[in-house]
């Protein structure tokens, strides 16, 4: 047994058994004893707890409060007679074995945190599963669970867009197992199944797969979100944006002639041989969608524009100025991107024209330069009055298609032509006429890479196509 002389925490100096045989960790307890009487700690609870237990029961005649015992898996390795009998080798030997005895002193706490992490995880399992068994219960059967969401969605949204949805809840229902009887029991493998049968040897898998889910995630979302569910649609991957793009293949843009006679036809499309068109409609959707066609604008982009953002430079050209707005009434647009706020040229001849006579009619609104011309207008609750429903316009532009108490109305643009492909073809124009490409990047608000890209076809083909 080893015996040493080391001073205690009153300051006395004795010589005491170490209590080992072993002579590794004989130096290890002298060792850490002359780090005891250099921090002079008062307390044992207030020790680093790398220092061994054996050491702080000598120095302060008592053990700590909560010991922490490591089992030893193996005896500690000889030392050298050679290496002890060098005072650095001996040192680095001792810090060796402190530094070993605190690594097992962190890889015990490891263990134990990782065990109390395992509690807490099976109790949260536990807590979630009796949370799942009570919406399960609370949860309707399913076609009393579409019904609900229909309702929901007729009063949130517009006609059409309900009906698609709600059809397409109906459409899965029907392929699930009977022992699937409401939302809460539909599992991701449920609705991978489904959107698997539906786009197997379709022209378009990806696009209509992604339309599927996205339309199919409305309903089961708003159901886990009624009954206190979890969805399953997070376990159900969509497809990439770069896939969708590869099926659409090339973007269609048009020609010239063919946005005039869209123009031209506006009073055909807004009247009847009876009943003429009244001229001021004609004038305001005129401008509109030579906006759309001639300023390169997004949808979005169009219903904030405001009568202040049409300006006039000192040299006198006019601009149509596209940044972040504020309604006054809690809407805010903000841009997708930072390079989006920008300024475009009101082109002198094909859209000016249009954008004066309107503004001269009196088409413009207080605040907004096209204000909404739509009939729900009274019933907007969030927004400025004046602004545009961007789902609205569309309607209007490529054809209402109604409601169940009223008819639908007639498109005023041809079929196949809308805002994107306006959009496109301004950017097909200047391209065409030869204007650099980083211009018309900085026109529509893309970067170059971006218009490189869906323009590759007609890039070192530009012709004069008198735009």
């Amino acid at each position: 047994m080893y015996c040493a002389n080391f001073y205690v925490a009153s300051g006395a100096r004795v010589f005491r058994s170490l209590g080992t045989e072993d002579e590794s960790a004989a130096l290890l307890t002298c060792a850490a004893l002359s780090r005891l009487q250099a921090l002079g700690a008062p307390d044992p609870d207030d020790l680093p707890d790398d220092i061994p237990a054996r050491a702080v029961e000598l120095y302060y005649g008592r053990p700590r409060a909560v010991a922490v015992r490591i089992p030893r898996s193996e005896p500690p390795p000889a030392i050298d007679v050679a290496i002890l009998s060098d005072p650095r080798r001996r040192g680095e030997v001792l810090e060796a074995l402190l530094d070993r005895e605190r690594l097992k002193a962190e890889l015990f706490q490891v263990t134990r945190d990782r065990d109390g992490l395992r509690a807490e995880l099976a109790s949260l399992r536990a807590s979630v599963l009796g949370r799942i068994t009570a919406a399960a219960e609370r949860c309707p059967p399913i076609d009393a669970a579409i019904t609900q969401f229909e309702t929901h969605m007729l009063a949130s949204t517009q006609a059409r867009n309900a009906r698609l949805v709600v059809a397409v809840a109906r459409k899965f229902k029907a392929t699930l197992p009977a022992d699937v009887r409401t939302a809460a029991e539909v599992t991701p493998a449920h609705v991978l199944g489904w959107l698997d049968a539906e786009t197997i040897g379709a022209a378009k898998a990806a696009g209509r797969r992604k339309k599927l889910r996205n339309r199919l995630g409305r309903f089961l979302k708003w159901c886990a979100t009624t009954w206190g569910f979890p969805s399953p649609m997070p376990g159900v991957r969509a497809p990439s944006t770069s896939a969708v793009r590869r099926e659409r293949g090339e973007i269609r843009w048009h020609e010239l002639p063919e946005v005039e006679a869209a123009l031209a036809g506006l009073s055909a499309r807004l009247g009847t041989p009876e009943e003429p068109a009244d001229p001021a409609l004609v004038t305001y959707w005129k401008a509109l969608i030579g906006t759309l066609a001639f300023a390169g604008l997004q949808l979005a982009e169009l219903i904030w524009l405001r009568r202040a953002d049409l300006q006039e430079r000192p040299d006198g050209r006019r601009q149509l100025w596209i940044t972040a707005v504020e309604d006054g009434h809690g809407g805010r647009h903000a841009l997708k991107h930072g390079f989006r706020e920008r300024a475009v040229d009101v082109h002198p001849e094909r859209l000016w024209p249009l954008l004066e006579k309107h503004v001269k009619d009196g088409g413009a609104g207080e605040v907004f330069l096209f204000p909404s011309r739509t009939r729900q207008r009274a019933r907007r609750i969030d927004g400025h009055p004046e602004r545009w429903a961007e789902a609205s316009l569309t309607h209007r532009l490529t054809g209402d298609p109604g409601g169940k108490t009223k008819e639908p109305r007639p498109a005023l643009l041809p079929k196949g032509m809308t805002a994107a492909s306006l959009r496109r073809t301004f950017g097909s124009l200047m391209l065409r006429d030869g204007v650099a490409v980083a211009a018309v990047a900085a026109a529509m608000g893309n970067t170059p890479q971006v218009v490189q890209e869906h323009y590759a076809r007609i890039l070192g083909s530009e012709v004069n196509v008198g735009f």
